[in-house]
């Protein structure tokens, strides 16, 4: 799956993957992060652990991008191990790193984090994030204002920052929306990557959960809307990566 040879502008770790219908209209998560960094596929080095693609040495690419997923992190799978203890070393150096969502929580985690279920449940479609003043303060997230309307499909989130992580982002869903460790490494749990017509069709997908739970998923379609915050911080990555 890797695309091209010599150093990458960024590397993917794809942790997932789209709904069958949805990949075939609209591509996969690496094709999402690409267009939304602006980065050209052939700049990118994607790499799926979950089918035993080994992770490359950190000379390889110049900045990192941990995807998100339909599994859960607590079932602890041998590819979220291994991507896990691949990342302990790559965060000891000054590479940019970026987790969203399943991303965001293995981050945590590889930092002595606290991950699980979310105690308010599924948070899915569009939602507004705040931005703490660290936050506001954040060089990734420069040029935001301090109400963000993003995409969010999770199940799982970070209960407690890991040690010495920087709050940046929150809403009354999950307190830990955003985070950031060291100078170069930053989780969202919200998918910067998504439009609002990819989290249709999480909500449709998610239809029949949704309606067993109480919740109306037309609600949901019809509040899904489209705004360029989560495009915004994907730029800001990528010029990182090519400072």
């Amino acid at each position: 799956m890797a695309q091209g040879t010599g150093l990458h502008d960024v590397l993917i770790v794809k942790l997932g993957s789209a709904p069958e219908a949805l990949r075939a209209r609209r591509g996969d998560f690496e094709h999402w992060f690409a267009r939304g960094l602006g980065i050209s596929m052939n700049r990118c080095l994607v790499i799926n652990p979950m089918i035993g693609e080994p992770l490359p040495d950190a000379d390889a690419f110049r900045g990192a991008i941990l995807t998100g997923s339909e599994t859960m992190l607590t079932d602890n799978p041998d590819w979220s191990r291994r991507t896990q203890d691949w990342l302990e070393p790559i965060l000891a150096r000054d590479t940019p790193i970026l987790g969203v969502c399943y991303g965001h929580q293995l981050l945590a985690q590889t930092l002595d984090g606290k991950v699980g279920w979310s105690p308010q449940g599924e948070e899915i479609g569009t939602v507004t994030v705040e931005l703490t003043a660290q936050g506001r303060r954040d060089p990734l997230l420069a040029g935001l204002p301090e109400q963000l309307t993003v995409q969010s499909s999770h199940s799982q989130s970070v209960l407690k920052l890991p040690p010495g992580a920087r709050l940046l982002a929150y809403n009354s869903h999950e307190p830990v929306q955003g985070f950031a460790w060291g100078s170069n490494a930053w989780g969202v749990q919200f998918h910067p990557e998504f439009d609002a017509d990819i989290s249709r069709t999480y909500i449709e997908d998610d239809r029949e959960k949704l309606e067993a739970e109480k919740r109306d998923p037309d609600t949901l379609l019809r509040a899904a809307n489209d705004a360029d915050h989560g495009g915004i911080l994907l730029r800001s990555f990528a010029d990182r990566i090519r400072c």
